[in-house]
């Protein structure tokens, strides 16, 4: 796997595994709000 970071230390840069839950906390928001205005997939 190649990682690619803006960072100039790479030991400081965000942790790219982070980005996994960032996309299922937006999932989460996303399928909530299509229940609470009805719509479907």
């Amino acid at each position: 796997m190649i990682r690619v970071t803006m960072a100039a230390d790479p030991t400081k840069a965000c942790n790219q595994g982070d980005a996994t839950g960032f996309i299922r906390l937006n999932a989460l928001r996303l399928k909530v709000a299509a229940k609470v205005h009805g719509k479907k997939k």
